[in-house]
């Protein structure tokens, strides 16, 4: 008496095989480049219209590959990983999407193989948030240790640079995230706080301490021609008057490290004809027109710049996908090296040295004022 499985074809055919790995990389493509499945639909029809007729991989067959296929195997890859190794770090990072709050955890290790040694930075999870104190972070932390089983194998923790996280700036607070993660799993654990944030934040404390607020003067300029059409198209004849080619005004966001270089770098370059406008503006604004009238902001503008520059190229550094901790650590003993040397030898960049002698000719500045302003 034959059974119900006999009515069905167990084995697939080379061809339905071959099909279904094209499948699976079409799948593999969209969420590799974070494509929406809803492209597969468009996607789907053209395959099948110019390449192969059984193709059926549109929006819901694409998604079914990636959770269940796809994404259990890749699982499959870290934990054989995990198994392996001894020791092992953690970062977390939590960002908002609309109201949801999501908290990716990053698990990061030393994989040997085959004879050679690669860092891997995979990721474990990304749970959503419903508050935002160290207990409920650390809880969804704890979770995700022991789903994985690396409660033993955990020596270090990752994360950014708040007391929710630390406990401040001694980190001598209880009521934190690496704290709680430390005493549940009842071993040493260590704090590796965010060094770009720290390069980021040294950069604003130091920009604090000259007679120009840079940040709040590239945002008025920006906001000034960012949605005028009108206003966009005054200046053009101040560029064509100073024989300077028009370029876009860049916006400057105090919570995008790298945005500050290339909005100041276009404002210096543009200088000349930008000073000549907002002088010669009758609505723009007090700020604008202060700040442009003073001869000393032209070179306090490129004091900034010549420094921001070491900055910004430290932040790169940083973010570099293998960097482990010691050598973040030897980046920042570097840039603090830089940065000493500077003021122990009265470094001053090229472009304000050409600024500051012309404005003590004109009796403005002298050297040894700039000198002890910029220090």
């Amino acid at each position: 008496m034959p059974s119900v499985t006999t009515f069905f074809k167990v084995e697939p055919s080379q061809e339905e095989y071959d099909l279904a790995v094209q499948e699976g990389v079409f799948a593999y493509h969209t969420m590799r480049h974070n494509h929406s499945y809803r492209s597969m639909d468009s996607t789907a029809k053209l395959t099948r219209k110019l390449y192969e007729p059984k193709s059926t991989c549109a929006r819901t067959k694409c998604d079914a590959i990636v959770s269940n296929v796809l994404a259990p195997w890749a699982t499959t890859l870290v934990t054989q990983d995990l198994d392996q190794v001894e020791c092992v770090s953690l970062s977390i990072d939590a960002s908002n999407h609309g109201h949801v709050k999501l908290l990716p955890i990053v698990v990061r290790y030393c994989k040997i193989y085959d004879g050679s040694i690669s860092v891997e930075t995979k990721l474990l999870d990304s749970v959503e948030l419903k508050g935002e104190t160290a207990e409920e972070i650390a809880a969804e932390v704890l979770v995700v240790i022991q789903n994985v089983y690396l409660e033993n194998k955990v020596v270090a923790f990752s994360a950014d640079n708040t007391n929710t996280n630390f406990g401040g700036l001694n980190r001598l607070g209880r009521v934190n995230v690496h704290t709680k993660v430390k005493n549940a799993l009842q071993r040493e654990v260590i704090g590796l706080g965010c060094p770009a944030h720290t390069i980021h934040n040294t950069a604003r404390t130091a920009l604090d301490m000259i007679p120009l607020d840079v940040e709040y003067l590239l945002t008025k300029i920006f906001g000034y021609f960012n949605i005028f059409t009108v206003r966009v198209e005054r200046p053009k004849s101040f560029y064509e008057f100073v024989g300077q080619e028009y370029h876009n005004i860049l916006g400057h966001s105090n919570v995008r490290w790298l945005s500050m270089l290339p909005a100041l770098e276009r404002v210096l370059k543009m200088y000349v004809s930008l000073k000549s406008f907002f002088l010669s503006e009758d609505k723009s604004l007090v700020v604008q027109r202060t700040m442009f009238e003073d001869p000393l902001t032209e070179l306090w503008l490129a004091f900034v710049h010549g420094n921001l520059t070491v900055f910004s190229d430290t932040i790169k550094m940083l973010e570099g996908q293998d960097r482990c901790a010691v050598e973040s650590a030897a980046i920042l003993g570097n840039v603090e090296a830089k940065f000493t040397a500077r003021r122990d030898d009265n470094f001053i960049p090229v472009l304000v040295r050409g600024l500051l002698k012309e404005l003590e000719e004109n009796g403005a500045m002298s050297k040894e004022s700039f000198l002890k302003t910029s220090q």
